[in-house]
């Protein structure tokens, strides 16, 4: 029967929530015994962002929630000592790979969020590939809107300027851990959804995805702090360069437009702004330590709302039956952008020809 279904979902959504709740207050206990806990580390080769993430759905109920969160941004090319030795590099892409994906020749960045103690918890992370570029700014249109706007460009270490070429989205869902990668336009794209990502969602409509320039970002954040006239805790300021990622599920047959998740947060204080959750201090081992496991925690906990609120249990498809409507998807896709430029063409041949 259905409530027996119900029942046993509620039950091991229950304990998986409190599974991951204390195996992370013991890490955060654990924690507290190294001493890099109280004096903080530093690493080349990573910042970190503060922010949120945000989750809102319409239907079949209207639901909405959020929870702060702490993510690295890892330089690919030269990443800090313990993304290798925690065996979190083997669990992505390399540099090169993701250069080859977007026939790009410049650095790339990975938005994610650390391994702690052997747990990783990461439903998307985010490769920002890069172009070098001699010119500061260029102007560029918007994804789908036609607008333009000039765009700025981040810089390396050597002053070298760099254009944001491509991203790629690596997705994994809860709690089956299936994963796929897809590239995307940074400034906004629709593409098909090619993952199931939650057990009270089906796998119809597209995602629509974009985000911002992490060097961009890290960059304007530089040229603020180094203003003597700026507040030492800027990155906090209202005003401060933000990052963000958006994936909205569009198109559903049904509910039309209905989900949004999004992160958006900025370049954390210098002081930690290059130091893991557990390593940076106890204030922040007390906002973000072990969050593999509180956004673990997070996920059960909303999954047990959503249950109560009457939403239906779709069971996995399978990843064959996704990527196989993922690919049709992707064709039609790619046949309504033609015809949409193509008329978009037309119209702008009639006006040249209108007397």
């Amino acid at each position: 029967p259905a409530w027996v279904q119900n029942v046993a979902q509620l039950l091991s959504l229950l304990w998986c929530m409190w599974f991951h709740f204390a195996r992370g207050a013991l890490g955060a206990l654990v924690s507290l015994a190294h001493p890099l806990t109280w004096l903080g580390e530093r690493h080349e080769g990573v910042e970190f962002v503060v922010g949120r993430v945000h989750h809102a759905r319409d239907h079949p109920v209207r639901r909405s929630f959020s929870y702060p969160l702490r993510l690295a941004v890892v330089d690919l090319d030269s990443p800090p000592a313990w993304f290798a030795r925690s065996g979190q590099a083997a669990d992505h892409m390399t540099a090169d790979q993701a250069r080859a994906r977007a026939g790009a020749d410049g650095p790339v960045k990975l938005l994610t969020s650390p391994w702690t103690f052997g747990y990783v918890q990461n439903p998307i992370s985010v490769y920002y590939v890069y172009d070098a570029c001699e010119k500061k700014e260029t102007p560029v249109t918007e994804g789908g809107t036609g607008e333009t706007r000039r765009e700025t460009l981040g810089s390396g270490k050597d002053g070298s300027r760099f254009r944001l070429r491509a991203c790629a989205a690596e997705v994994t869902n809860t709690p089956w851990g299936e994963r796929v990668v897809f590239d995307f336009d940074p400034r906004g794209q629709r593409v098909p959804k090619s993952l199931h990502v939650s057990p009270f969602m089906d796998a119809l409509g597209d995602w629509h995805i974009k985000a911002t320039d992490p060097m961009a970002c890290f960059e304007e954040r530089d040229v603020d702090q180094n203003d003597a006239h700026e507040s030492e805790n800027k990155s906090k300021n209202k005003n401060a360069p933000r990052l963000a990622v958006h994936v909205d599920v569009v198109g559903h047959p049904a509910f039309g437009d209905y989900f949004r998740a999004s992160f958006v947060g900025r370049p954390d204080a210098r002081t930690i702004r290059r130091a893991r959750n557990e390593r940076a201090g106890l204030k922040t081992l007390w906002r973000h330590a072990c969050t593999p496991h509180r956004v673990a925690f997070w996920i059960y906990a909303q999954a047990v709302r959503v249950l109560l609120a009457g939403v239906p249990f779709f069971p996995p498809p399978g990843l064959g039956a996704i990527k196989e409507k993922s690919r049709e998807r992707d064709v039609e896709l790619e046949d309504e952008n033609r015809k949409r430029l193509d008329a978009s063409r037309g119209g702008g041949d009639a006006r040249r020809r209108r007397p």
